[in-house]
């Protein structure tokens, strides 16, 4: 399951991945992420996803969320914040990450409160980051 809220302000999407994805729940939060995405186009937009309770998913789902983080980075994604809890979701996600190449522009956070304060900061101190 999943739920996607979106902050128009500030450019922000907020993602919440539940339990495990299958492909067609995962083929249609692509098209809506894409969705979102493209209505934000040239402003500096930002991701947290929450994936505390995200089960690890199959090579196939998991390839697909890989080509989601690419498509993100190639359309203005400045900034995803992931909140993980699971050993295996974290190596899943490292890998897709150095193949996207979103590892440059992701961080990870223990709480929401971090994660957000770190995506609305300003672009220089999101460097220091």
């Amino acid at each position: 399951m999943y739920r996607l809220d979106v902050d128009r302000q500030h450019a922000l999407i907020d993602l919440v991945l539940d339990g495990l994805i299958r492909r067609d729940e995962m083929l249609e939060l692509a098209e809506e992420l894409k969705s979102v995405i493209r209505r934000f186009a040239g402003r500096s937009i930002k991701v947290k996803a929450d994936m505390r309770t995200l089960k690890a998913s199959s090579p196939e789902v998991a390839e697909m969320l890989g080509e989601v983080q690419r498509y993100a980075l190639e359309h203005g994604v400045m900034r995803m914040a992931e909140l993980v809890t699971s050993p295996l979701v974290v190596l899943q996600l490292n890998r897709l990450e150095r193949h996207s190449g979103a590892e440059k522009i992701v961080r990870r956070f223990g709480d929401d409160r971090a994660a957000l304060q770190w995506l609305l900061q300003d672009e220089g101190m999101a460097l220091r980051a």
